[in-house]
């Protein structure tokens, strides 16, 4: 199994057919869902937990790069009373997987006032719907946002080794943005969250265990053990290229998973011990086939157990908890980056104002 490759137009990725949009203009009927469901369960941090260790210097050494300040300069993607979408392009100081942009979209709040800011890490398919979703609620709340564009290449991938580069090519690129963001005098360095949704969340489990100048992480959908994950998930785009993969080099799923988990190198059920879990919020959906569940709690287990919201649902059906992961993020927020008590979490956060404009939102196929 050495040297595995994942090719034939298989590759890895999050689908992303084309669906029609969930009609969120019927979103009462959402709330009303909710609370017919059975309630979601609420798992405190572990009282006995000593804080993470420490990231070992070999460890950066693989998201080290030479940093720089760059004067990017911006184009104006969108004004509100509340913030302006403004749209940057850096140059990456490192470059694994061919040459790119780091393009990032900044909801700048309106006003002078230095403020916190969320880094919100996108879905790897379909479109930007869920990530603009989520930084217009941050900044409605007064948290600046900042969504760094997933690469578009990195949704098909030939082999295991290119896997590699992508999830460290990930990291270092999220660093970079905080490089950014330490540059602005409008952003409170001091005062850095991030939010990930299903692979948003994959892939910021890894960041933000890399990257300590973030202080507090709510990962939705969130799971460890990738290699577990692509030979296991149920998503159908996923289990398609699965079964062509294993039908082409005529090999198990077990060999499969074999393969991966003796040939990737990023994944972060690995890097979990190095996370402080008592500034971190996971949320999991109890039935998640896509994301399993069971990923969910493995990487619970290895962050060292944080504070963790169980939803009722699979992994699309949590979209009718919308309302609870928003405001569950923006509680533990203000408790981490503004110093405000949160209110009882799964509930909707004191305070907390939704996004008004309720523009369609899919992750079904998503990922």
């Amino acid at each position: 199994m050495e040297g595995l490759e994942i090719k034939g137009g298989g590759g890895w990725r999050w689908a992303h057919r084309r669906r029609r949009p969930a009609d969120l203009a019927r979103w009462p009927l959402a709330l009303l869902a909710c609370t017919a469901l059975p309630g979601c369960i609420h798992l405190a941090a572990d009282p006995g937990y000593a804080g993470p260790e420490p990231l070992p210097e070999t460890v950066l050494a693989h998201f080290s790069y030479e940093a720089r300040r760059q004067d990017a300069t911006n184009t104006v993607l969108k004004q509100t009373k509340h913030y302006t979408i403004r749209r940057f392009a850096l140059d990456p100081a490192v470059s694994l997987v061919g040459d790119h942009k780091i393009t990032v979209d900044y909801y700048d709040l309106q006003g002078d006032t230095k403020t916190a800011v969320v880094l919100v890490l996108p879905i790897l398919g379909g479109g930007n719907e869920i990530a603009n979703h989520f930084a217009r609620v941050f900044a409605r709340n007064g948290f600046a946002a900042l969504i760094v564009h997933r690469q578009e290449s990195y949704k098909d991938t030939n082999d295991i080794e290119e896997l590699n580069n992508i999830f460290r090519q990930i990291v270092l690129d999220h660093r970079q943005a905080v490089d950014w963001i330490e540059s602005q005098p409008d952003l409170d360095a001091e005062r850095i969250g991030l939010f990930g949704i299903s692979a948003g969340a994959v892939k910021g489990a890894l960041v933000c265990a890399v990257e300590k100048r973030i202080d507090a992480a709510v990962l939705a959908l969130a799971g460890g053990d990738l290699p577990y994950i692509l030979a296991h998930s149920r998503e159908k785009g996923i289990a398609k290229r699965r079964e062509r993969i294993l039908a082409e080099q005529g090999i198990t799923r077990r060999q499969l998973y074999e393969a991966l988990k003796a040939e990737f190198r990023y994944d972060p059920l690995d890097y979990a011990k190095y996370t402080d879990a008592h500034r971190t919020l996971l949320i999991l959906a109890r039935f998640d086939s896509v994301i399993p569940y069971r990923c969910g709690t493995a990487l619970r287990e290895a962050m060292g157990k944080p504070e963790t919201i169980i939803l009722p649902t699979g992994h699309y059906g949590s979209i009718l908890f919308l309302p609870v992961v928003e405001g569950a993020a923006i509680s533990f927020f203000r408790k981490h980056l503004e110093g405000g008590m949160p209110s009882t979490v799964p509930n909707v956060g004191e305070g907390f104002i939704p996004s008004r404009k309720r523009e369609p939102t899919n992750i079904r196929g998503q990922g």
